[in-house]
C-alpha cells in the first residue's frame, strides 16, 4: 500500500473520479468532514443547543442523531437528492447563501466533492464498515502509539493517517482527520502537504481526531543552541533516569543540586509543614554522614509532624467541609484520616473505605466522605476527579469532547451514588435515581466505559475493583500525579484532575513507571513520597520565580512553590516567635492543625486561604495587590515583628554584635547566612544611622526578609 505525502497528492488528483462509483460512508466520511471543518464543534452546531436551529452531536459522537438532523429535519431541505447542489449542507458552507460561520468549503475541494457524491448517491447511511483503529505514520514509518516524535527546528516531517476497518482494506484518511494543535506557537501543520514543522524548542502536543478515535502525539524539539550537558546525569532512581532521557533528547542541561541548607528547608516544608529551627539547621550542616539526607527523610516521615501535616494535606485535597446533617462528622473523618496516615494504610484500602462507606458519621470512620457531595452528580464528579483523574462533568450534557467518556458514563456513575442516604447515618437505599437527559429516563447504573454492574445491590465495591484493575492504571496514575504535584508545584499531567487522552503527561514513561512501582509496593504512599524526595530532580537548585518553576516542563531545576496560607502563617509565627492566636477567639495552635478549614480566622483570610467547598489548588499568599498593601501596612506581619514578647525584641535586649545579630536574623528567616554583599550593605547602613533608634532599623530588615520571595516560597 502506498503511504506518505505522495499518496495524498495522487488522491487529490485522481480521487474525485471515483466518487460517483464508490459508496460514500456517512459515519466515516461525511461526519469526519464536518468535524474537520468545525461544524460540530462546541462553538458551532455541536453546542448543547445547536446553532441557527441546527444541532449536531459534539464532534460527531452520535452518528444516528446527526444523520436524522441532516437528512430528515427541516423538511429535508438540508439534503436535496434530486438536485444535490441545491442542498443547504452544500450551499451554506460554501457561502452561496448566508451562513453565520462564513465560507468554509470550496466547491473544488475534496470535502465538497465527497459531500456532493454522497447526496448524489441518495444520502444513505450504510452500515457496511466497522472501524478497528487508526494508524499514524511519520515519514512513512508506522508510529507506535506511545512513541514521541523528535522534530528539530528548521526541519519538516510528513504525518499520514490510515483507517483500518474490519473485513476490508485500509484507507488513507489524511483528507478526513482533524488535526488540532493546542499551542499554536509550538507547531505548524500544512493540511495540503501533511507536513509538520516546529516553531520553537520544547515538548509539544498534536491531537489527531477521526470519528470517535483520538490519538495524541508528543513532539520533542531539541534546543539547537544549547548542547546537552551529561555531567550532572546521575540517574540515582527511576525518576532521574526518565528525566535524564528526556532532557538529553531535548539537549537541555540540568541545574546542580541545591545547597544542603536549601534542601533541608525544602523537604521539611514539604514533609512536615515547617522550616528547620536554627539548631536543626546547624546540626544537619555539621553532620558528616554522607547518608544524612536519606536518614533525615526517614526521621521526618516517621514523625508525628508528618502525620499531622499530611492529614491536613489530604483533607484539603478532598475538600473537607462541615455539614449540618452531621455536626461532628468532620472531626470524626479527620481523626480517621489521621489514623490511616499514622498506620501507613495502603492507599487503595483508604480509597476503598471512603468510596464504599456507610455507618455513623459521628464515629471515627470514613462515612462522612459521602457527605462531601450534595447530590449524586456532584459525587460522581468528585469520584472521577479524585480517584481516576477525569473531569467527567464535561460529559454531563454531551459526550466528553476531548476524552473517552460518554454522556451515559456520567449519568450511569451518578446513578450509582443516587441510592446513598446522606445524613448522619450514611445508608445504602433500595431506591434512588437520576435522569439521563439524553433519554429522559432514569439513568442505568454503569461503570465508566459502558459495562453494566453484575448485581443490583450496593455496587460501589465493584466500582472500586474496576478503578483498581483498569488496564490504564487510572487510580495509581492519579495518586502518583497528585503526590508529584505536591512536591513540584505541578503534576506530570496538569491540571492534576484532567488526565484525559488529549492532555498527555510531559513524561509518560515516568508516570507509567511510578504508577507500576506504586502498585507493586501495595499502594504504599510513604514509599512513593520517598522516591520523589530522594531524587536528584527534587534536590536541584530552584529557579528565580514560581512562574519559572511551573514552566520548567523538563524539570531542569528543582521546585519553587508558593505556600498555602496555613503553612505560611505557621512559617511567619515560627520566625517571629509569635504567640498571637491563629483563629479568632481560639487557643494557640498551628494553622495546619485546624481540622475545619472554615474556622473563623481573619489572619488566614487575609493571607488568601481557600474558601471553596471543592479541592483547592495551592494559592499564592502574595498574588494580589490588596494583599501586598496589607503586607506593608497591615497587622499580620507588623504586629508579629514589633511585639515586645516576640523574638526580635527579645534578641535586641541581648545587645549582640551587629554581625552576629544579622547572622541570626538570616538563619531564622532564610535558613542561610547573609552573603558578603548583603552583610556589607546592611552593616554600612546601620553605621550611617547610628543616631537613630537601631531597633527600628532591625525591624525594617526583619520585615524585608519576611517579605522576600526566598522566605515566602518553598524553594
Amino acid at each position: 500500500m502506498m503511504r506518505g505525502g505522495l499518496a495524498f497528492l495522487l488522491y487529490l488528483w485522481f480521487g474525485s473520479l471515483a466518487f460517483a462509483s464508490e459508496p460514500i460512508s456517512f459515519d466515516y466520511e461525511v461526519l469526519p468532514i464536518l468535524t474537520r471543518a468545525g461544524c460540530n464543534s462546541g462553538s458551532c452546531h455541536g453546542a448543547a443547543v445547536g446553532r441557527g436551529g441546527f444541532h449536531l452531536s459534539l464532534w460527531g459522537s452520535n452518528p444516528r442523531d446527526d444523520y436524522a438532523a441532516i437528512v430528515r429535519e427541516f423538511e429535508g431541505r438540508r439534503v436535496d437528492v434530486a438536485h444535490p447542489t441545491a442542498s443547504l449542507i452544500l450551499k451554506k458552507p460554501t457561502g452561496a447563501i448566508d451562513h453565520e460561520g462564513g465560507a468554509i468549503l470550496d466547491e473544488n475541494s475534496v470535502p465538497w466533492k465527497i459531500l456532493h457524491a454522497w447526496i448524489e448517491q441518495g444520502a444513505q447511511r450504510r452500515r457496511n464498515l466497522q472501524l478497528k483503529e487508526i494508524e499514524i505514520s511519520w515519514n512513512q514509518q508506522i508510529l507506535p502509539a506511545t512513541s514521541p516524535i523528535t522534530l528539530p527546528l528548521q526541519t519538516r516531517g510528513t504525518l499520514d493517517v490510515t483507517a483500518l476497518f474490519l473485513s476490508t482494506e485500509s484507507k488513507s484518511i489524511n483528507h478526513l482527520v482533524a488535526i488540532q494543535i493546542p499551542d499554536p506557537s509550538s507547531l505548524k501543520f500544512d493540511t495540503t502537504t501533511q507536513q509538520l514543522s516546529a516553531l520553537r524548542p520544547g515538548i509539544h502536543t498534536l491531537i489527531v481526531r477521526y470519528c470517535d478515535r483520538i490519538q495524541t502525539l508528543q513532539i520533542l524539539t531539541p534546543n539547537t543552541h544549547s548542547p546537552s550537558d551529561t555531567s550532572n546525569v546521575t540517574a540515582s532512581n527511576t525518576i532521574d533516569y526518565w528525566l535524564d532521557q528526556r532532557r538529553e533528547a531535548l539537549r537541555q542541561t540540568a541545574a546542580p543540586l541545591a545547597p544542603e541548607a536549601s534542601q533541608l528547608r525544602r523537604v521539611m516544608l514539604d514533609l512536615i509543614g515547617r522550616a528547620p529551627t536554627p539548631q536543626e539547621l546547624s546540626d544537619y550542616l555539621t553532620d558528616s554522614n554522607p547518608d544524612k539526607y536519606q536518614i533525615n527523610i526517614d526521621r521526618l516521615i516517621s514523625s508525628p509532624e508528618y502525620v499531622r501535616f499530611w492529614t491536613y494535606r489530604w483533607t484539603r485535597i478532598f475538600g473537607l467541609r462541615p455539614n449540618s446533617n452531621a455536626p461532628q462528622g468532620l472531626h470524626s473523618f479527620y481523626q480517621w484520616m489521621q489514623a490511616q496516615i499514622a498506620d501507613g494504610t495502603a492507599w487503595d484500602q483508604v480509597a476503598r473505605e471512603m468510596i464504599t462507606a456507610t455507618g455513623d458519621t459521628h464515629q471515627q470512620s470514613p462515612a462522612f466522605f459521602m457527605l462531601l457531595a450534595n447530590d449524586p452528580r456532584q459525587q460522581a464528579e468528585q469520584f472521577s476527579r479524585w480517584f481516576i483523574g477525569a473531569r467527567l462533568e464535561c460529559a454531563n450534557c454531551h459526550d466528553h469532547p476531548l476524552d473517552r467518556w460518554k454522556q451515559d458514563d456520567y449519568h450511569g456513575l451518578a446513578a450509582v451514588f443516587a441510592r446513598i442516604d446522606r445524613k448522619q447515618m450514611v445508608r445504602w437505599l433500595d431506591r434512588g435515581a437520576v435522569t439521563n437527559p439524553r433519554t429522559g429516563l432514569p439513568a442505568i447504573p454503569q461503570l465508566p466505559g459502558g459495562s453494566r454492574f453484575s448485581s443490583s445491590g450496593d455496587v460501589r465495591g465493584e466500582l472500586v475493583q474496576w478503578m483498581l484493575e483498569h488496564p490504564d492504571s487510572l487510580f495509581a496514575k492519579t495518586i502518583v500525579n497528585r503526590v508529584w504535584s505536591q512536591f513540584f508545584g505541578r503534576g506530570l499531567v496538569e491540571p492534576v484532575d484532567d488526565m484525559r487522552l488529549t492532555n498527555p503527561a510531559t513524561h509518560p514513561q515516568l508516570l507509567e513507571s511510578l504508577a507500576e512501582s506504586f502498585k507493586s509496593h501495595q499502594y504504599d504512599l510513604q514509599y512513593l513520597i520517598r522516591q520523589v524526595v530522594l531524587s536528584d530532580a527534587y534536590r536541584r537548585q530552584s529557579p528565580a520565580t514560581t512562574a519559572d518553576s511551573r514552566s520548567d516542563l523538563t524539570y531542569n531545576f528543582g521546585p519553587r512553590k508558593s505556600l498555602p496560607a496555613d503553612v505560611l502563617l505557621d512559617l511567619i509565627d515560627d520566625a517571629t516567635g509569635s504567640q498571637l492566636p491563629i483563629a479568632d477567639a481560639s487557643t494557640r495552635d498551628r494553622a495546619v492543625a485546624l481540622e475545619d478549614p472554615t474556622t473563623p480566622s481573619s489572619t488566614l483570610d487575609t493571607l488568601g486561604r481557600c474558601v471553596r467547598s471543592e479541592t483547592c489548588a495551592t494559592p499564592s499568599a502574595t498574588s494580589s495587590l490588596t494583599l501586598m498593601l496589607h503586607w506593608i501596612n497591615g497587622e499580620t506581619l507588623n504586629d508579629r515583628i514589633a511585639n515586645d514578647k516576640h523574638w526580635l525584641k527579645t534578641m535586641l535586649q541581648e545587645n549582640l554584635p551587629p554581625a552576629e545579630m544579622l547572622e541570626r536574623l538570616y538563619i531564622r528567616t532564610l535558613c542561610r547566612s547573609p552573603n558578603p554583599t548583603e552583610q556589607q550593605m546592611f552593616l554600612k547602613s546601620l553605621a550611617q544611622e547610628s543616631n537613630s533608634d537601631s531597633s527600628l532599623i532591625w525591624e525594617d530588615l526583619f520585615w524585608a526578609l519576611l517579605s522576600s520571595k526566598d522566605f515566602l516560597d518553598n524553594r
